[in-house]
């Protein structure tokens, strides 16, 4: 990845990107995203998946990858999704959707969910704007007026963060649909229609006598169970260690909370390898 077009994804927590075809230097796709979302099409083409359900970008990104690379133009950044949402159909339009690889001119509507504006609010802090990316904004919000429920939203959220002078740290907290979804799945049992299918589907299956003793190796295995607490959020989860085994050592609760953690460690790594001995 150019070093140019990481500083720039992460420069704010949201962005519009072009995608432009080397043969001619047309942009053949305009979107919006946050941190590696521009990538994805690419990513998911080379695997031969249809990203958004729009099979001309995949058909585009293919025939271009069979020969070149795509380049990458990160045209916006900013704190304010609205914003990119804004800018992402006026430059759709610009171009013209009848010349672009877009199904619609924006997908302004969707929610993340609270897990996803956690991650993108610690990926966030104690970044600035360059100077570039504030004439931008300046050019960009001239005459625009912010709504009263969103100038109250705005205010709520900074009176919390500082409450005490200094913007509190941030924590991950579960919210009561998560928590309804995970009860839900408990004690979950099987249709019968499914319980034939798997039946089926491993008929004549036959397993090796290597694979039967490491079976039998590990139900026989002595477990402990332990409760620790996750690095991230805090909260209490069980882990399973097998006596005598190799094991896995679990910092997190959940894929949200590594994620978190993840991030965190390779921002570290990343510092580090910038260090002059």
């Amino acid at each position: 990845m150019n070093k140019e077009i990481r500083e720039k994804i992460f420069e704010n927590k949201f962005y519009v990107y072009e995608l432009i075809d080397p043969s001619d230097n047309k942009v053949f796709y305009v979107g919006k995203g946050q941190k590696y979302r521009c990538f994805v099409h690419e990513y998911k083409a080379k695997n031969n998946k249809i990203s958004n359900n729009n099979r001309h970008l995949f058909n585009k990104i293919r025939n271009i990858i069979l020969n070149d690379y795509i380049t990458y133009n990160i045209i916006f950044s900013s704190m304010d999704e609205d914003l990119c949402y804004d800018y992402e159909e006026n430059l759709i339009k610009m171009h013209g959707i009848e010349n672009l690889c877009n199904i619609e001119l924006s997908n302004k509507g969707v929610k993340h969910t609270i897990e996803t504006r956690e991650k993108i609010k610690n990926s966030q802090i104690g970044k600035k704007h360059s100077e570039e990316t504030k004439e931008k904004l300046r050019s960009i919000n001239t005459g625009k007026k912010h709504s009263e429920e969103t100038k109250n939203k705005v205010s709520n959220s900074l009176r919390v963060q500082y409450s005490n002078g200094v913007r509190k740290p941030h924590t991950f907290i579960h919210d009561d649909k998560w928590r309804e979804s995970i009860k839900k799945l408990k004690g979950r049992k099987h249709e019968p229609e499914s319980i034939q299918k798997m039946k089926d589907a491993h008929k004549g299956k036959i397993i090796s006598n290597e694979q039967r003793e490491k079976i039998s190796r590990t139900l026989t295995m002595e477990r402990i169970i332990i409760t620790i607490n996750c690095e991230i959020c805090s909260s209490e989860f069980n882990l399973t260690i097998i006596k005598d085994g190799v094991n896995t050592i679990k910092k997190c609760c959940s894929r949200s909370c590594s994620s978190i953690l993840a991030n965190k460690n390779r921002k570290i790594i990343e510092v580090d390898e910038n260090i002059e001995i």
